[in-house]
């Protein structure tokens, strides 16, 4: 036995699944950790509250200054707004004797409310009832936070409800006021006498608390109160962003859509917004979700319509004698020889015969669309069938009428207008695209996105994205950069998707609609199967997952083996592993020159990759910040 093997095996370890997995150090496990952390919410594999605690321990494990350097990596590059600021109090409890954490709070608190968040997450993780004997260093570091920000920005986040108020944290840290201006707001905020702000919050509050005729007079009133804030331009993107459904249901016009419209699309405005990819898909995906003409009350309409005439058509034909034993077995064999698997795909209904009588061709066509339709054995079923459908018809009808009364405006409209909101939001996404460093229009690379069942897990609380849907818009935005890329999602198998580069979100949303497909293990290994079955020689392999594969099949494959066979086809190719859960543990040895870690969900993510395309690694990058 040999000692080195030893040595070796010590960076072994296993995986949530069992699997064979290699330990990442303090600096990359804290790094990969932080930077797909949105808040203390359980994930799949692991509960928020052992999170939390495996940050406060890694914390300990490496230098303070790579702990500050973090903090403002994952605020100012990642733009993540809760977990910078537990790294800051996890640090001001292990690290003191010198300014480090003062300027690391500073330029961290880059919103006026992260005062009081980070004064409460104090609290939270020291147990400390009151904040009396707060660290002096943090004392120093919200201080110079406090003259970061003016009236509007104290009054817009001064929050009467929260544990710690703007007034509570100001008599904790007293900031010395940089001018008589500041003075003066300072000691507004003592006497709780700031100025209302005009947010779309504070607008919509004092039109609710008016008292209206009639229903139809406040929703005019709620239309002209959206349509100010449009016109004004003082809403902020994000909000922008959380409102769009309230725009729409609220009905307004014309030029405020337009006007919307132009700011959501616009490409500083979206570079400014610093909005995570996602959170463009988490908008489309509600807008699609909202009622139009087309979805889905007019297409059900129409579709239940035409199911009814079928029905109606084949009970007809069944009382007079049509549908014998040897008929039946005639009608499937004129089903299999007209009808091809390709048209029923494609949805385009061709037939082979046009002299082919027109109630067989009904009959042929309801047999592709609903094919439990027409093996019912009897007359009464049939009529029962047709029973349904009608009163499913009039309920829908019904449902429309309802619909028409409440927003009191031509539907057509109104999905003109969603589908421009789609539209500009499918520019926002490019625009995230646009960018992207490293690739071109020749680079041979594949995108693969787990679709396991442990990526079916909502990034935060409160979300509707998964963690899945992270991996397949990243590789979308790459794939609207490179339009030759292979595109595919992996799971018990993998299979690959000829996505087309333009519209994002829309291809996004129509991989979504495959998960299940390929099973819901998290076979790897797979994606680098098929380059090595299909000879295709690649520059590059990204796989965007929670990094816990495994051998489904228990044949002793894993990722590290099939990528040892590949190279030996494509010795010049690079694996980009992307850590969309920060469990702490890798697939592949990261000690290795054609394998890389990368982690988090923004679309910065592809400038670390520009960097280790220049020789440099994540953590490298997060030491560049000075603090």
């Amino acid at each position: 036995m040999s000692y080195n093997e030893q040595l070796r095996c010590d960076y072994l370890t296993t995986n949530h699944e069992g699997a064979v997995a290699w330990r990442m150090t303090p600096e990359w496990e804290l790094y990969s950790t932080v930077v797909t952390t949105m808040g203390v919410e359980d994930k799949f594999y692991e509960r928020g509250d052992d999170r939390v605690r495996r940050i406060a321990d890694l914390v300990r494990k490496v230098e303070p200054r790579f702990v500050a350097q973090l903090a403002v990596y994952a605020r100012e590059v990642m733009h993540l707004r809760s977990v910078p600021l537990l790294l800051l109090v996890e640090l001001v409890r292990c690290h003191h004797g010198d300014a480090l954490v003062s300027r690391a709070v500073s330029r961290t608190v880059q919103r006026a409310d992260e005062i009081t968040e980070l004064l409460m997450c104090y609290q939270w993780r020291t147990g400390k009832k009151n904040l009396k004997a707060l660290s002096s260093q943090l004392r120093k570091g919200l201080a110079e936070a406090f003259n970061h920000f003016e009236e509007y920005q104290f009054s817009k986040y001064d929050r009467k409800d929260r544990k710690v108020t703007m007034r509570d944290a100001l008599l904790l840290v007293h900031p010395k006021p940089k001018d008589d201006a500041q003075a003066l707001v300072f000691r507004k905020i003592l006497s709780d006498k700031l100025e209302t702000p005009y947010t779309w919050e504070t607008e919509l509050s004092r039109t609710g608390q008016q008292h209206f005729e009639s229903v139809t007079d406040q929703k005019k009133a709620v239309k002209k109160v959206w349509e100010e804030l449009i016109a004004s331009r003082r809403m902020g993107y994000m909000a922008t962003l959380r409102n769009l459904r309230n725009v729409l249901d609220a009905s307004a016009d014309d030029a405020s859509i337009e006007q919307m419209c132009s700011y959501l699309s616009n490409a500083e405005a979206v570079k400014n917004s610093k909005q995570l990819p996602f959170r463009f898909l988490s908008a489309y995906i509600q807008l699609k979700e909202f009622p139009t003409p087309r979805r889905p009350l007019q297409s059900d309409i129409a579709d239940t319509t035409n199911r009814i005439a079928i029905i109606e058509q084949a009970i007809k034909m069944r009382k007079a004698g049509f549908f014998t034993v040897k008929k039946r077995k005639v009608e499937r064999c004129l089903l299999s020889k007209t009808i091809g698997v390709r048209a029923k795909v494609r949805g385009s209904f061709k037939y082979a015969k046009p002299s082919l009588h027109s109630s067989c061709r009904k009959l042929i066509r309801v047999h592709l669309e609903h094919p439990s339709e027409l093996k019912l054995k009897n007359l009464r079923q049939l009529e029962n069938v047709l029973l349904g459908l009608r009163k499913r018809e009039a309920m829908l009808k019904r449902k429309q009428t309802l619909l028409e009364e409440k927003y009191g405006r031509p539907w057509q409209k109104m999905a003109k207008h969603r589908e421009a909101i789609l539209h500009a939001l499918e520019l926002a996404a490019s625009h995230s695209a646009a960018n992207i460093p490293g690739f071109d229009e020749d680079t041979r690379v594949v995108l693969a996105s787990d679709t396991s069942g442990s990526m079916i897990q909502p990034v935060s609380k409160n979300s509707s994205v998964m963690c899945y849907h992270i991996g397949i818009l990243l590789s979308m935005l790459m794939k609207h950069k490179c339009p030759q890329a292979v595109t595919g999602i992996f799971g018990e198998t993998w299979m690959a998707c000829n996505m087309p580069s333009e519209n994002i979100l829309q291809n996004t949303l129509k991989m979504l609609d495959l998960e299940g497909v390929v099973g819901y293990s998290t076979n790897g290994h797979k994606v680098i199967d098929w380059l090595i079955e299909k000879r295709r020689v690649m520059d590059k392999v990204l796989l965007f997952t929670d990094f816990q594969l495994w051998d489904s099949w228990c044949g002793g494959d894993s990722l590290a083996k099939s990528w040892d066979a590949y190279k030996r086809i494509a010795p010049k190719a690079k694996l980009y592993l992307f850590d969309l859960a920060g469990y702490g543990h890798s697939p592949v040895s990261m000690e290795r020159d054609d394998v890389y870690c990368i982690a988090g969900w923004s679309d910065k993510v592809f400038d670390i990759l520009a960097a280790l395309e220049r020789g440099n690694s994540a953590i490298d990058e997060i030491r560049r910040i000075v603090v």
